[in-house]
């Protein structure tokens, strides 16, 4: 029961880092779209 209630845990908290870091590089890249002269 623990080590089930661990691997959860653990997996969510590889999800969301892995949906941060996908973030990040999303807004990394329009930023620098962004600062790119039109």
């Amino acid at each position: 029961m623990a080590y089930q209630y661990l691997s959860f845990c653990s997996n969510k908290l590889f999800y969301e880092m892995k949906l941060i870091y996908n973030l990040k590089s999303i807004s990394e890249r329009f930023y620098r779209l962004n600062l790119l002269p039109s």
